[in-house]
């Protein structure tokens, strides 16, 4: 009677992370603020998760097959937990994402603004820019870069410091150039970001292999720890 009892208690408290994946499936988190709502709620979650498992906990000591029962708050728990994990590292990643996306649209736009003011600054009176004037500048800043390239190192500044005739001698980039560079940042931040999330996987992974070695270790101390029980009834 004590054992239905319990099992009907049991029953009645609420599963752990009950709709938490349904709200979130892989995938669904495509916007900033659907990611900060799933971070938030992430939080909350997990506080649910602790207090039911204690909740089950309890209810466990209180009637027979104490450690098998209390094996599967655990490991419900631990599934639980993983799960908002999972929907944590989704979220954290769209957000790293479009953060570089914004960063890597603002230098290109700024790029395209300084190109446009720079095509619409007056020339002097009388001069006219020909195919050939712009070939001879492109050789002479060339040459320019050549030789600021060939400074000892012992009479070169610290790197991202420029001198005055350094900064003149660099070719000016072009619209395209620059937005050119700005999707290779882009990508560079991206590949970085990929990285740090299947590092933030093969963390949980890792983490998910120790639980189970654990759960292992703990259900076979339970057995010897019955068979001890047995075999010392059987004695008596």
């Amino acid at each position: 009677m004590r054992t239905i009892w319990l099992l009907a208690a049991l029953l009645t408290l609420p599963a752990m992370a009950s709709d938490f994946s349904a709200r979130y499936p892989v995938g669904s988190i495509q916007d900033r603020v659907r990611a900060q709502a799933a971070l938030k709620d992430a939080d909350t979650e997990l506080g649910a998760i602790a207090r039911n498992a204690r909740s089950r906990d309890a209810e466990c000591l209180r009637g027979f097959l104490v450690n098998s029962c209390r094996d599967d708050v655990r490991r419900e728990k631990e599934l639980a937990e993983r799960e908002v994990r999972r929907v944590r590292v989704e979220a954290r990643d769209l957000q790293r994402q479009m953060d570089a996306q914004q960063s890597a649209g603002r230098r290109a736009a700024q790029a395209a603004e300084r190109e446009l003011k720079d095509a619409q600054r007056p020339k002097p009176p009388g001069v006219t820019s020909t195919p050939g004037d712009r070939a001879r500048v492109e050789m002479r800043d060339a040459s320019a870069a050549a030789k600021a390239n060939a400074v000892p190192a012992s009479e070169r500044v610290s790197p991202g410091v420029l001198t005055e005739p350094a900064r003149a001698a660099q070719p000016r980039l072009t619209a395209a150039q620059r937005a050119d560079n700005a999707r290779k940042f882009e990508q560079k931040q991206l590949h970085a970001q990929e990285r740090v999330r299947q590092q933030e996987l093969e963390c949980a992974e890792r983490e998910t292999r120790r639980l189970d070695k654990r759960k292992q270790v703990e259900r076979r101390e339970a057995e010897r720890e019955v068979l001890r029980k047995k075999a010392a009834e059987s004695t008596r």
